[in-house]
């Protein structure tokens, strides 16, 4: 395999992306933090999914940006292991502070790190894909520039849609209200969401 050019791909946990793939393509995951009334929690390094999903009846917690420490020592890191270029491919600026974030910390690096900021304006495994063909494409050998133009038509043709089972959720989480969750449960609806 002839790669080019030394790329990393930073991504933050947001992305979901499969440790697999994780470990396949030697991604940089920033961790989101999760919060809970009394602790706060760096998701996939201090809390799993399963241990999210076991306390779902207690409390539904909220998520935060990741803190500017730990996306200054990944930038370090990626450095430190030799890179000159970074794919930084987070989760939808419209639902997160992330991607603003990964931006204004990946200044503090120009001349040391060139980085592309990747908006994937989706969510978990939506926005994961984006890391995973970013992965395939330095492995493919593909320039900083030919993996940019390529993710951007990858992001264009990416949607994902999902069902719930509960309305319950969508309702204690505040997207829906309690007339439309009562009414929603009643009828048995079971929304499609993108």
């Amino acid at each position: 395999m002839d790669i080019k050019e030394k790329i990393a791909i930073i991504t933050d946990s947001g992305t979901d992306v499969p440790k697999k793939y994780v470990d396949k393509y030697n991604m940089y995951v920033v961790p989101l933090i999760v919060n809970y009334n009394n602790k706060s929690y760096k998701d996939v390094i201090d809390i799993d999914i399963d241990t999210i999903c076991d306390r779902l009846k207690e409390e539904i917690p909220t998520t935060s940006l990741p803190s500017i420490d730990d996306i200054m020592e990944t930038f370090e890191k990626v450095i430190s292991d030799g890179y000159d270029k970074a794919i930084v491919i987070t989760i939808s600026s419209g639902l997160s502070g992330t991607y603003n974030a990964m931006r204004i910390a990946s200044e503090s690096f120009e001349g040391r790190l060139e980085t592309m900021l990747i908006d994937t304006k989706n969510i978990d495994i939506g926005a994961g894909f984006s890391a995973i063909r970013a992965g395939e494409l330095i492995e493919q050998g593909c320039s900083f520039k030919e993996i940019k133009e390529k993710l951007d038509d990858a992001i264009k043709n990416t949607k994902v849609y999902f069902c719930v089972k509960t309305l319950e959720y969508l309702r204690k989480g505040g997207r829906i209200g309690l007339v439309a969750s009562v009414v929603g449960t009643a009828l048995d609806l079971k929304p499609v969401m993108s």
